[in-house]
């Protein structure tokens, strides 16, 4: 969302700097994936548990803006987002919500430092879907791609016991360099 925003505002966003993390790069490939593969089924399932309990406890908002019943019954992402999210934010179904709200398209305009924190292996996005080529054209953007992370499992060190976390000191370094006076 920030990405997106930054991308449409352009010199217009009121941002100083960005970072993000783990973002959902390609929306219909990340659906695709949370539903396919071992590791993918078992996120996509999880998160699928997670939206389902946030749909029941907002039963009473939701009703009449979306079919709850179906939307509970979804059982992949991309049902899901037919049934409710698409409905409950003004696009025709998945497709077009996923074509719409894809960051790819705004990354090429964003005008504020950004620091895209991915994982190459990250079980949420298909494989190639990092966004080097438009990185690598943007100024503003810089990209800390790594072979290995996951989604969101950037730590280092000696595990449990003392354990760094690389993404959250990548960021504060990033954001300290971007918004701190010299």
């Amino acid at each position: 969302m920030l990405l997106k925003y930054l991308g449409e505002r352009g010199d217009r966003a009121g941002v100083d700097a960005a970072v993000a993390v783990s973002v959902p790069y390609d929306l219909p490939g990340s659906a695709q994936r949370l539903s396919n593969g071992a590791m993918g089924r078992v996120y996509g399932a999880y998160f699928l548990r997670s939206l389902r309990r946030k749909v029941r406890a907002k039963r009473h908002l939701l009703n009449g803006e979306v079919d709850v019943d179906r939307t509970l019954a979804a059982r992949t992402l991309r049902d899901f987002d037919n049934a409710c999210t698409a409905p409950l934010h003004g696009f025709a179904g998945a497709d077009d919500y996923y074509a719409r709200a894809d960051v790819r398209r705004h990354l090429a305009h964003i005008r504020a430092p950004a620091l895209l924190i991915q994982a190459r292996d990250d079980p949420f996005l298909p494989l190639g879907a990092t966004p080097d080529a438009i990185v690598a054209d943007n100024p503003h953007l810089t990209a800390a791609f790594t072979d290995r992370g996951g989604h969101l499992g950037f730590v280092e060190g000696t595990l449990p016991w003392r354990p760094r976390f690389w993404a959250e000191r990548e960021a504060a370094r990033f954001l300290a360099r971007e918004l701190l006076p010299d």
